[in-house]
């Protein structure tokens, strides 16, 4: 069986990837090194590249990042003193910009909290 991609691209990412997603399109596919947050963008279209979206300045991941649409991909990110953010990485210029800077604070909370279950 061939591989799926060439030695190039997979010496591109990580070795311990922790998850994937591909793109409504599915011409790319994000994949995750959870542990250390990192988030890469795997072109999927003719010759494979790797894309690694710039997160770190944002926190540490909490969410495998979804798809929003085609060339966009939503994440959620808790820095060192616990603020929260949702941000959207944009493929077509590699830009990210957040959607949530604006919200009150308790939203932001929310969005990683667990609801406890009633027994």
């Amino acid at each position: 069986m061939d591989p799926v991609f060439s030695e190039e691209v997979l010496a591109e990412l990580p070795g311990s990837l922790s998850a994937f997603e591909l793109s409504p399109d599915e011409t790319m596919m994000v994949v995750v090194r959870a542990r250390q947050s990192e988030v890469f963008v795997v072109s999927l279209e003719g010759e494979a590249t790797v894309t690694k979206v710039q997160t770190e300045q944002l926190g540490h991941l909490r969410w495998m990042p979804s798809w929003r649409s085609e060339d966009e991909l939503c994440f959620v990110t808790v820095d060192e003193t616990g603020e929260r953010q949702v941000s959207l990485w944009n493929a077509n210029d590699g830009s990210v910009r957040s959607l949530s800077e604006s919200w009150p604070g308790e939203v932001r909370e929310g969005l990683t909290e667990v609801p406890e279950v009633e027994k």
